[in-house]
């Protein structure tokens, strides 16, 4: 089953930061989530993203980004008239390289032979 990926455009103003970036820090991941991360990517600005176990999960946890979201809009400054405080977009994973499915966490130094895309089967 394919992964999908969730990224969010944010603009934060400096006296919010630390507030939003411990509020992020804090969430708790959803049900078919499997990674997310926030980054900096400029003086104001971040990007946060998530990959998912599949679209359906993805798709099954909107309602509760959203209302995540919801908590934290006050700390957000408009991108843009068009867009507003976020630029979010989702789509299938084609690539992924660097995650052990097994443990849960990056990993540079696997040496077993498997497809990242998919768990592997597990003894047990």
């Amino acid at each position: 089953m394919a992964k999908a990926c969730n990224i969010v455009r944010f603009k934060v103003s400096n006296e919010n930061q630390t507030e939003f970036e411990e509020l992020v820090e804090n969430r708790e991941r959803c049900e078919g989530e499997f990674l997310s991360a926030l980054v900096k990517t400029g003086e104001d600005t971040y990007c946060g993203f998530s990959i998912w176990d599949s679209d359906e999960a993805l798709v099954a946890a909107r309602p509760e980004l959203m209302a995540f979201l919801e908590t934290g809009r006050h700390l957000l400054i408009e991108i843009s008239p068009e867009l507003g405080v976020t630029d979010p977009v989702s789509g299938q994973v084609l690539t992924l390289d660097g995650i052990d499915w097994r443990s849960g966490t990056l990993s540079e130094y696997s040496t077993d032979d498997f497809d990242y895309n998919e768990p592997p089967e597990l003894d047990g």
